[in-house]
Order: structure tokens, then sequence, then C-alpha cells
């Protein structure tokens, strides 16, 4: 709303002529004015406009809540219009540039989309390959050129049930038990893998006790003092 004072009326004639009896008044050739008094009703009319700037708030505007709510709808996710947000208060994806959404992530090669976009990485995260968007392939960029190891792929944890032994056996507990043996009267138990030797007995070879003691201390006194009665011999 502007400035709503003294108005000004102006209008253009274009009539043929009027005749008035035995004279013949002639058009006008150029617009003229006219005062607001000339017009009925037109005073009436302004004496409640405002002859100052002023302001509405949209209740003094017929429909403007739905006018206004209309051009929102209409622009939204449109080129040129408002952007969305999703249930997340996020931006959807495919109302943001591509460069902002450049690598894409899924659980494997097998759910890619089918047709890929170019410029995008694709990410497979069960082998953690990379690859981009041929125009008709997925085609691999992964930095290592290792596919897999020894047969497995992504990340891979080998046991020595995994790799063929060949020459170079594998340590286990039983082979090392039968890599060993003992000469009496050591004795070497294959199942438990302890060894053991028995105590001397007349019959049997061993370990000298500590009853054995008595037995041979005299013995070897005599045969140091040669107080036995007899005198070991050499033979030359």
């Amino acid at each position: 709303m502007g400035d709503c004072g003294t108005w000004e009326i102006h209008f253009t004639a274009s009539l043929v002529g009027l005749n008035t009896g035995s004279s013949r008044i002639p058009p006008p050739k150029i617009g003229h004015t006219h005062s607001i008094s000339n017009v009925d009703g037109l005073q009436d009319a302004l004496d409640d406009k405002s002859n100052v700037g002023h302001q509405h708030t949209h209740d003094d505007v017929t429909d403007f809540p739905v006018a206004v709510d209309a051009r929102i709808s209409s622009q939204k996710a449109q080129p040129g219009g408002l952007t969305t947000l999703d249930g997340s208060g996020l931006v959807p994806t495919n109302q943001l540039p591509s460069y902002v959404d450049d690598v894409l992530e899924f659980a494997n090669l097998a759910a890619f989309p089918g047709t890929g976009e170019s410029g995008k990485i694709y990410v497979a995260l069960d082998t953690l390959r990379t690859y981009r968007w041929s125009g008709s392939v997925y085609a691999e960029i992964s930095p290592s050129a290792v596919k897999s190891v020894n047969g497995k792929t992504g990340a891979v944890l080998l046991d020595t049930g995994d790799i063929a032994e060949r020459s170079r056996l594998y340590h286990t507990t039983a082979r090392v038990r039968s890599a060993i043996s003992a000469i009496a009267p050591i004795v070497l138990n294959p199942t438990t893998g302890e060894i053991s030797m028995p105590a001397v007995t007349a019959s049997v070879d061993g370990y000298l006790k500590a009853t054995d003691w008595t037995t041979f201390t005299p013995r070897n006194q005599c045969l140091r003092n040669q107080k036995c009665g007899w005198i070991p011999r050499i033979a030359t």
C-alpha cells in the first residue's frame, strides 16, 4: 500500500464527434483531466484509505497462509526451489551435489546398484575392495594386488588347519613324544611323556637309593686304605 492522498483520473477520448443541434463539436484530440469530485463515489471510496505508508499482517490478506503454503509446497525438492529434510532431519542424498557422497558402502559386490554412477567409489564391506563404475561393469581399483590368501578373502585369519604341511611338519605334542627314545635304565612313557629311572636292585639297573650308601661307603674306604685283606690287581 502506498500514498492514498489526492488522486487524479485521466481519460483519453476517442469520440467521433458530438452533434449539438445546429453545430458539431469535434472530439478532443488529446487526453484531459478530471478532479476527484467529477467522479461519482470516488472520494467516498478513498476516504477509508491510509494517506501514509502502513503494514498488514498475513491475517489481513484473504487466504494468505493458504497461498504461501501452496507456494512452499510447489518449490520443495525442485530445481531452484527448496531443499527438504528426511525423517532424521537430514537433507536426502538425491538433493545433494554428487561430490558430497562420493564413497558408497555396501555389504558385498552383489549388493551394488545394477547401474553405477561415474565419479563415485563403491566399497564391498565383506572384502574391503573398492570399485568404480566403468559405464558397463564395476571395475576394481583396490590398491593391493592380493586377491585372496589360501583361498580366503576379507580379513583373513589362518591356523595350521588351513595350510598344507608339506615337508615341514607342524609341532604337536604327540610328534614330540614319538621323536624321543630312551635307553635302559631310563624309561620313557609315550603316553604322558614322563621320563623316569627305577631304583637299582640285584637284577635291575637303576639309580642308587640313600640306603645303598651304607653298603658302598665301607667298601670305598677299604679300597682307599687297603685294609680289606685283598688288593686289587691291575693286569699288565
